[in-house]
């Protein structure tokens, strides 16, 4: 399932890259954008690991806390009776859902104030790792070979998915353990 999730993200992208790159003019909105214009002649330049790494430090970070509210909100819905031997002292109140909603459907699932913060800041936290893993693949003036540009995408990627597993897993999986 997650080579299927995998294929349909990165495909498009390849096929694009490809066809800018058969464009190669510099009149092409798409090959400008991507620098993948044929003037840099020297074809010998390296890739740097050192910058790419750093550059997904960020991104990687963002996504683990993400992973950590997604893993407190699991726990909370579906772990509470661990959750409150970790913390005997939590806010009742707030932590959990109210047993019952007055004027709302029967099939309706209270959840708690804590669940739609930690929705929220994972949502956000999400969001805001893929943009900052986005931000240094759009290099205005700089030409890079596709093969670099792939590169990047494939260590964001990497460290999104590694930062997020770890967060969540590390919660949900081994903090709230039963």
């Amino acid at each position: 399932m997650k080579f299927f999730a995998i294929v349909l993200v990165f495909f498009p992208m390849l096929l694009t890259a490809q066809f800018a790159a058969k464009l190669q003019n510099a009149s092409s909105p798409v090959a400008a954008e991507l620098h993948l214009n044929n003037t840099n002649t020297n074809n010998n330049v390296k890739y740097n690991w050192k910058r790419g790494i750093r550059q997904a430090i960020l991104p990687g970070t963002l996504a683990f806390a993400s992973g950590v509210s997604g893993g407190l909100r699991e726990s909370i819905l579906w772990r509470k009776d661990v959750f409150f031997k970790r913390f005997p002292n939590a806010n009742r109140n707030f932590w959990t859902a109210p047993n019952t909603l007055k004027d709302a459907p029967a099939n309706a699932q209270p959840y708690s104030k804590a669940h739609k913060v930690l929705t929220t800041t994972h949502n956000a936290f999400l969001a805001t790792a893929v943009i900052s893993a986005t931000i240094p693949l759009v290099k205005h003036g700089k030409k890079e070979k596709l093969g670099h540009k792939l590169a990047d995408i494939g260590l964001q990627a990497l460290a999104i998915s590694l930062g997020y597993s770890l967060g969540f897993e590390g919660t949900f999986g081994h903090f709230f353990k039963r």
